[in-house]
């Protein structure tokens, strides 16, 4: 983003020290985000999500990402960060006598597209003979990975 930042002088960051490009509210009175990937976002950023409103955690309003089987209480308030265009994720309903939103933070994967060919298209970039980045190899080694005999025991 600080190279994009530079290039571009008139272009300003969402908020003072954000890592995001973008940002979204999404307003209630119940908020329910269906399953999904957010394939355009960058594949291997992340995403976060902060659950605004009134509601029972314990009862609805979860997180949820199948490919992992988890289901998170997700109270008001929180904060989750998630590589939300590599796993389906959603939230469960809440009660029709309760509120909720969220704001969610991310960028977009074209940002870094854009700066990676030099500012231009891809198109016209491998006219011009630019190799195309290695995106899933740098992306996949900015995660941690654990011993493969961690989970042995599960």
């Amino acid at each position: 983003m600080k190279e994009l930042y530079e290039r571009h002088s008139h272009l300003v960051p969402i908020f003072s020290n954000s890592v995001f490009a973008c940002a979204t509210f999404n307003f209630g009175p119940r908020v329910v985000c269906h399953p999904h990937r957010d394939g355009l976002n960058l594949a291997y950023g992340w995403c976060a999500v902060t659950a605004l409103g009134t509601f029972d955690h314990t009862k609805g309003g979860h997180l949820v990402l199948p490919e992992l089987r988890l289901a998170i209480q997700f109270p008001t308030g929180s904060t989750l960060f998630i590589p939300s265009a590599i796993f389906t994720h959603y939230n469960l309903p809440i009660a029709a006598s309760e509120s909720r939103s969220s704001f969610t933070q991310f960028s977009a994967g074209g940002i870094f597209r854009w700066i990676a060919y030099g500012f231009q298209k891809k198109s016209d970039a491998v006219a011009q003979g630019v190799n195309p980045p290695e995106w899933w190899d740098d992306g996949k080694g900015l995660f941690p990975t654990a011993p493969q005999d961690s989970f042995a025991s599960r």
